[in-house]
């Protein structure tokens, strides 16, 4: 009688079994794209996410990297509010994926950036060594993030679970409310998938807004979109695919044919009202580009005479000026305080012809140091020498200021590490 019951039982469990998953798999087929299976089973068994809006990966406990060495940090450097901030330092020791930094209502300087293993996100201010994570929600195989001008949404670039192509997710940190029975302050994430085959995308001056071209045949074409990727209007159609974009101003969005040591380059600016498309740099070999906030200026690198200079095209005066230094475009960043002046990072070596495609594909690196240029009166200052100060090698990507550019931040391009100088002494 009991082996009977207990038949009974298991067939009404394999039936109801059978049931859910065709019904996700029904979910998923009517939802039009938007829901995969996968997401399916989210809205089944949600797992304490909140139903509103699904999250994001819902893998608390998938690898804990940096959270155990932010404690030890945390404990060792922070027994007194007196601790030392050095003027150059070392955020993170492992790879970061994107870095936001903002202002809070106290002037501080709040600097947030993303692990690169598992998604998680971390956060400090510019003059604390306290570090904290404040979303462990994952995201596995994360390789960039680009982070909207609040700090509270960005979006992540991830290579998908065959680790061919690379998708793309509209991320916004929600944060938990604390109450009286909290145990901790970590939120999670929610949002939504752009579409897929993305090649390149940049975010609005004023973050937003979305362009992002996408593979056409052997073309391209642009998109504009509100952040979450909603709200899309074509802008673009062109039979080449190799464009890296910048939206510097306005309606302005500055596109560049991706960079190759003795490949011509050029670089147009694409109104994204009107669909104009305007030419303002061509025939430079080996063009890499960086516009300024107001779309006056050019930053950019060309290889000339099997060396690499870099330059400063004046668009209002149509001038061209030839700065005093050696390095890409890449590792530099403009000031939005003064106009003239630019922050870049400079190989402590000659670069020749063929460096810009051997640092692409990774199969050299440099050690850099941090200069200061003003472009008006071709003046240049060393800021810091890594090598001096902290014995280590920086190949320094992505720089960024602190709103009041007291603070650069950078990434080595050596591990993926994240790193603060302090402009004063």
């Amino acid at each position: 009688m009991f082996k009977k019951i207990l038949i009974i039982i298991i067939i009404i469990l394999a039936i109801t079994l059978i049931g859910l998953f065709v019904w996700v798999f029904l979910v998923s087929r009517q939802s039009e794209g938007e829901m995969t299976v996968r997401e399916s089973f989210h809205e089944i068994f949600p797992f304490g996410s909140n139903n509103e809006n699904r999250d994001f990966f819902q893998g608390q406990n998938f690898g804990d990297i940096g959270a155990d060495l932010l404690d030890r940090k945390n404990s060792e450097e922070n027994k007194n509010d007196d601790a030392v901030i050095p003027r150059l330092r070392q955020i993170a020791d492992f790879a970061v994926a994107g870095v936001s930094v903002t202002e809070n209502e106290e002037g501080r300087q709040l600097i947030k950036y993303i692990a690169r293993e598992n998604g998680h996100i971390f956060e400090t201010f510019a003059d604390s060594l306290t570090q904290k994570r404040i979303s462990n929600t994952t995201i596995l195989r994360i390789q960039d993030a680009l982070w909207f001008l609040n700090g509270n949404a960005f979006i992540a670039r991830f290579l998908d679970e065959s680790g061919s192509e690379v998708e793309s997710f509209y991320a916004e940190i929600k944060q938990k409310q604390i109450t009286s029975t909290t145990t901790d302050s970590e939120g999670s994430l929610s949002g939504s998938f752009l579409p897929k085959d993305i090649i390149d995308l940049s975010l609005s001056k004023d973050k937003n807004k979305l362009f992002y071209l996408i593979k056409s045949g052997d073309g391209s074409v642009g998109i504009v979109s509100d952040a979450d990727g909603s709200k899309k209007v074509q802008i673009f159609n062109s039979p080449f695919s190799e464009w890296s974009a910048q939206w510097p101003y306005g309606d302005i969005i500055a596109l560049t044919t991706k960079p190759s040591s003795n490949t011509i380059g050029y670089l147009y600016f694409l109104n994204s009202k009107n669909e104009d498309f305007k030419k303002i740099l061509f025939g430079i070999t080996g063009l890499t580009t960086l516009v300024n906030e107001n779309g006056t200026k050019v930053l950019f690198t060309q290889n000339r005479r099997g060396q690499i200079f870099l330059s400063v095209a004046d668009i209002k005066n149509d001038e061209i000026i030839d700065l005093p230094i050696q390095t890409l475009s890449e590792k530099c960043v403009w000031s939005k305080i003064d106009e003239n002046i630019i922050y870049c990072g400079m190989p402590n070596t000659i670069l020749d012809e063929d460096t810009l495609d051997l640092w692409y594909q990774g199969l050299i690196s440099f050690s850099d140091s941090m200069w200061i240029i003003d472009t008006k009166t071709q003046t240049t200052n060393i800021l810091i020498n890594p090598i001096d100060v902290v014995g280590k090698e920086i190949d320094i990507i992505k720089p960024i200021l602190s709103p009041d550019e007291n603070y650069l931040f950078f990434v080595n391009k050596k591990d993926s590490t994240l790193w603060q100088l302090r402009r004063s002494k």
